[in-house]
């Protein structure tokens, strides 16, 4: 897997690159928001779980925005159930938000919308 960082404005703290995914983390007031754009499973899932984890350990809570994802497999939820722990462990909360109704149902089938809070894509 070949990925690329780059350090931007205070603003947009990171951008991760891969192919098939891109990661941006912008910083707020409330905390943290992760912005994911592509295929999140097989390929990806482990550099997302290595990019909110290093986000969570600056204590922030984290958002991690997934409407522009279009595709999410199981690995990309064992990834979420790895990030989820590493929040609680840290003492933050992590939410997910812009969650598409196809990425809803398999975060219900595996049962991660009962340890991660998960909302609806804006109307």
């Amino acid at each position: 897997m070949t990925t690329t960082a780059t350090t931007l404005a205070p603003a947009t703290a990171l951008i991760a690159e891969t192919p098939g995914l891109r990661l941006r983390v912008t910083s707020h007031p409330m905390g943290r928001t992760v912005l994911l754009g592509g295929e999140f499973g097989v390929e990806t899932a482990d550099l997302v779980a290595v990019v909110v984890g290093h986000v969570l350990r600056s204590g922030q809570d984290v958002v991690l925005d997934l409407a522009d994802v279009t595709f999410c497999d199981v690995r990309a939820c064992n990834a979420l159930f790895v990030c989820a722990r590493d929040a609680r462990a840290a003492g933050t909360t992590l939410r997910l938000v812009n969650v598409r109704a196809f990425q809803r149902r398999v975060f219900r089938l595996v049962g991660l919308d009962a340890v991660v809070g998960v909302t609806r894509p804006c109307a």
